[in-house]
């Protein structure tokens, strides 16, 4: 339903109702029309030039052209305007006058070659095609000459040529002093660009009306906020964290799977000795190292296969980079708070470290950074440029290849020195006994 629509439609131009839903339109252009249904209630009135205009008036100095194209398809072109002239001018203009208007009407919409074709039912194929169809429609209206003319989204099924060239018709019966209005969704940008002034509609309301570089100024002034954006990315996050299990679901299982298995390696083997020492010292490890690098291996692939929708995102403005990302991360922690807790306190218990809840809460904080940073880690890895060249590899490493073979003596020597190292202190530790 439309609500408190209000407007002006001045002539010389061409406006056009974009963004409202078939019903919204139908109730704007009944409103126009005064052809309203059976019990409708409307408070307000159509004024033309500061006249209320009954539906008789609208009759007779309005025209209207249907979305739908009906016609006798049997007729040929030059058939049905003739017939349509016949009914719809005054009677008593002269045949000769009528066959002018109709020659020019023709020219001006490019039809007077079809003149003797038929409409949709000839022989051998030779009908009209969608575009002309339209044009032919556009030119039965203009046989009144009406000082305002409504369309009923006069583009649909129409390929790009065809749209632009009945949208330019309908520009210069517009740049004749009359007031043109139509509907459309989804134009091409040659086609906006075309509009004298916009009227975009927003659940039955006016949102915008003005011309149409005002209206990219007035819709850029009014974007979504920021945090408005980031929300619904992590709110997409989330939903692809819960719905695939290769993101989340697996990632907790392996976690729950690998300290079930290490958390048993080490039953009963903590003790105050050096045994003990050891067994703490390989706890530790497994904790720093099962949620540094697995989490990282997992990670890595994330952002690479979202890339291509993100590109086709960020290049149609929905989005900025830095939005993305942070929604991106933020959606992650709920699944790595998780995975870092159930890790440690399932290792932690059957390990047998020391049972007080500051132990357990400094290790369960020191592994939910560690699993952090190492996601950080990926997810900078990814974004580093691909190596194209071999001497990108050798910087890469700080290696020159000028130094190929002063490294290769400095190599033997420290295996020499290694070695001689390892000489000396087990000839002291032989010493020592």
């Amino acid at each position: 339903m439309a609500l408190s629509v209000r407007g002006v439609v001045r002539p010389g131009e061409l406006t056009a109702i974009l963004g409202g839903s078939f019903k919204e339109d139908e109730d704007i252009r009944n409103l126009f029309l005064l052809g309203l249904a059976a019990g409708v209630m409307v408070y307000g009135d159509v004024r033309i030039n500061g006249v209320p205009a009954d539906s008789s008036y609208m009759k007779r100095h309005s025209g209207f052209m249907h979305q739908e194209d009906m016609f006798i398809e049997t007729m040929t072109v030059l058939e049905h305007i003739w017939f349509m002239a016949r009914m719809k001018l005054d009677g008593r203009i002269h045949s000769s006058d009528i066959r002018l208007r109709i020659n020019r009407l023709l020219r001006d919409v490019g039809l007077i070659d079809r003149s003797d074709t038929r409409i949709g039912d000839g022989d051998n194929g030779k009908i009209l095609s969608g575009g002309e169809k339209k044009r032919l429609a556009f030119a039965t209206e203009l046989l009144t000459d009406p000082e305002i003319l409504f369309l009923d989204e006069p583009t649909t099924g129409l390929d790009a040529h065809s749209a632009s060239v009945l949208v330019s018709h309908m520009v210069s019966f517009a740049l004749r002093n009359r007031t043109v209005l139509c509907t459309i969704h989804q134009p091409s940008s040659t086609i906006f660009d075309s509009f004298h002034r916009i009227i975009f509609l927003a659940g039955g309301r006016v949102a915008f009306a003005g011309t149409s570089t005002q209206a990219i100024q007035f819709f850029s002034s009014v974007e979504p906020r920021c945090w408005l954006r980031l929300y619904w990315l992590i709110y997409r996050g989330f939903l692809q964290v819960l719905r695939d299990p290769s993101v989340q679901l697996i990632r907790i299982l392996q976690k729950v799977s690998i300290a079930t298995t290490a958390g048993l390696c080490f039953v009963g083997a903590i003790h105050l000795d050096q045994l003990g020492i050891q067994a703490v010292d390989g706890v530790i490890y497994l904790l720093v190292c099962e949620n540094a690098f697995f989490p990282m291996y997992t990670t890595l692939a994330l952002i690479p296969q979202e890339l291509s929708l993100l590109l086709r995102e960020y290049k149609a403005g929905m989005y900025s980079v830095h939005l993305y990302y942070l929604a991106r991360m933020i959606s992650l922690i709920p699944g790595l708070l998780m995975e870092s807790i159930l890790f440690t306190i399932i290792m932690y218990w059957l390990a047998g470290l020391r049972p007080t809840m500051d132990a357990l809460s400094l290790t369960i904080l020191v592994v939910i950074f560690t699993i952090n940073v190492s996601t950080a880690c990926a997810c900078e890895i990814t974004e580093l440029p691909c190596l194209t060249e071999g001497a990108e590899v050798l910087d890469r490493y700080d290696f020159n290849e000028r130094d190929f073979w002063p490294n290769i003596i400095l190599m033997a020597v420290i295996y020499a020195v290694f070695h001689l190292l390892a000489y000396v202190f087990l000839w002291r530790r032989c010493k020592s006994k």
